[in-house]
């Protein structure tokens, strides 16, 4: 391409630019200011492409003609077969779409459609995420909508780009799948699942009740592992006796042994009758051990005991008491640190992990929110004495991309909590907690699910944006500057950290500078732009990051 030739690019590139940001600022209806928002950000791919164009093919003129086709498109299908026009940015082979109907149509190429729909990695948690070889899936309202597979095995980062993009129209256009449409797997011991390697382990769990086995359940807190404990009782033949759950945890270390196993009368202080145990009340069915972790050391050595006879003595008693039960154990700690540590018994480890079953948490379980989030909103509606109330889709789209370190128990909380305030019969997003609220320039959280983003209006003058404190590295201790590293991987786990704590520092940098920012200038983007003598693209980009680190 020769100067001329790069000159016109160029001039036609900031020319459409300005009208874009024109748009944005002026624009009467909002679902355009944000189409054209979503189009600068691809700018810079679609020059960059036309850049590099071989000789002799018009850049210029390919180019003014794709952006105004995808300006022009009314619908979701026109802006898919638009994008797949683009071979230099979308090299795709094949586009589908789950319908209202709740079956996939293929909408563009010949490739065979993806065969599982398990995240392998999130590209962007809850809303865009690889799905095998060369194959993507978009979320929304926390269920895969659209699949896309590309020639290569991974998808240039333009390809990626635009998917973000159309992840971002699909909200626009797209209406949640009926109920009737949801294929879950529910009503087993009160498990939702609809994610595959959930439902895999769960068919997993399915085939070690059939043989008496002693079950060790690993995860981390609120995942439900007394539930599949339940799950795997009932899908056993000892289904119609008794399930008695034991929290270890729960019990003073003194008192343990008499829960278990019970105690005579008279054997001590307070012993005014004979008490039966929580062992000898499980006979015929499952004993549930959770916090396996939390019980003392001498404990452990009489729990082994009684899983290798199956016998014992009450406390203060002479007879032997034999039962037919099966265990199920459960924690949440690294029972293999706790035996290095020499805080958990070896053997009894082997003994209970006869078939290990480790639970994933919810964030790994993306597929299973929304139908769970459902779930909790009927049973705690029948609870409250109240109808269920609609929800608002865009609801289930941010519970999808939040992580949920609190797992299962902390989306049943956030459900009776979002129940408690819901008004009209209605659920919205400015229930959610504000951290999980998408932000938009006046700071209020939307609540229109087809405008992820509001943008202000010409003359309208908005309220401060205020970006929310980052949970930072204040008061972190700063191992790396006293400790040093004995081996390679300690080496790079204190990089690990620094580098961790440089982009902390970084993102509240940038959020303190956008807040102060953005008070100063009164909201106005314009302003703000001056002000910081920074492009107003870059500044956009500044506050999209913040976004989504949020």
């Amino acid at each position: 391409m020769d100067k001329p030739q790069l000159d016109s690019v160029k001039l036609f590139f900031r020319t459409f630019e300005k009208h874009l940001m024109k748009m944005r600022e002026e624009g009467a209806d909002d679902a355009l200011s944000y189409r054209a928002q979503i189009l600068l950000r691809q700018l810079e791919l679609f020059e960059k492409a036309v850049l590099e164009r071989p000789a002799g093919e018009s850049g210029t003129s390919w180019e003014a003609g794709a952006l105004r086709q995808l300006m022009a498109a009314k619908d979701f299908n026109q802006l898919i077969e638009w994008a797949v026009a683009q071979r230099e940015l979308f090299p795709a082979s094949g586009v589908f779409y789950l319908n209202a109907g709740g079956a996939w149509e293929r909408l563009a190429g010949e490739a065979e459609p993806p065969r599982r729909f398990q995240v392998d990695e999130w590209i962007q948690r809850g809303a865009l995420g690889r799905i095998g070889f060369g194959a993507y899936a978009v979320y929304l309202f926390g269920e895969p909508r659209l699949a896309v597979v590309f020639d290569e095995e991974a998808a240039p980062e333009s390809a990626l780009e635009l998917l973000r993009f159309l992840a971002r129209q699909l909200a626009l256009v797209a209406e949640p799948l009926p109920d009737g449409n949801r294929r879950n797997r529910a009503g087993r011991s009160g498990i939702i699942a609809r994610n595959p390697a959930f439902i895999a382990l769960l068919d997993l769990a399915e085939t070690a009740a059939a043989k008496d086995i002693t079950i060790l359940l690993e995860g981390e807190s609120g995942t439900g592992k007394e539930v599949l404990a339940n799950f795997i009782h009932e899908k056993s033949a000892r289904g119609d006796k008794p399930f008695v759950p034991v929290n270890c945890a729960a019990i003073p270390a003194g008192l343990i042994e008499s829960e278990l196993f019970g105690h005579e009368k008279g054997a001590f202080t307070g012993a005014y009758q004979r008490q039966i145990g929580k062992v000898e009340q499980a006979n015929g069915g499952t004993l549930f051990l959770d916090e396996i972790g939390e019980m003392e050391l001498s404990m452990q050595a009489k729990l082994l005991r009684f899983l290798q006879l199956r016998e014992f003595h009450r406390i203060g008693g002479r007879n032997k008491v034999s039962v037919d039960i099966r265990v199920i154990a459960a924690t949440n700690r690294n029972l293999k640190k706790q035996m290095a540590d020499r805080l958990f018994r070896e053997d009894l480890y082997y003994r209970l992990s006869a078939m290990p079953i480790v639970v994933p948490p919810l964030r790994d379980r993306v597929d299973d929110i929304a139908p769970l989030a459902r779930h909790f909103i009927k049973t705690y509606s029948r609870s409250f004495g109240r109808r269920p109330p609609t929800v608002e889709p865009m609801v289930f789209h941010l519970l999808a991309a939040h992580r949920f370190p609190g797992n299962v128990r902390e989306l049943e909380n956030l459900v009776q909590k979002m129940l408690v305030l819901a008004k009209n019969d209605r659920i919205t997003a400015d229930l959610l907690p504000e951290l999980m609220r998408p932000a938009k320039p006046n700071g209020a959280a939307v609540q229109d699910r087809r405008l992820p983003t509001v943008w202000r209006k010409k003359g309208v003058r908005v309220s401060r944006f205020r970006l929310s404190t980052p949970g930072g590295p204040d008061g972190v201790e700063m191992s790396w500057r006293v400790k040093t590293p004995k081996t390679n991987q300690e080496l790079k786990a204190l990089k690990q950290d620094i580098s961790d704590f440089a982009k902390d520092e970084t993102l509240g940098l940038e959020r303190r500078f956008l807040d102060d920012l953005l008070a100063r200038a009164g909201g106005s983007m314009p302003e703000a732009s001056r002000l910081a003598k920074i492009n107003r693209t870059l500044l956009y980009k500044m506050l999209d990051r913040a976004k989504e680190e949020t």
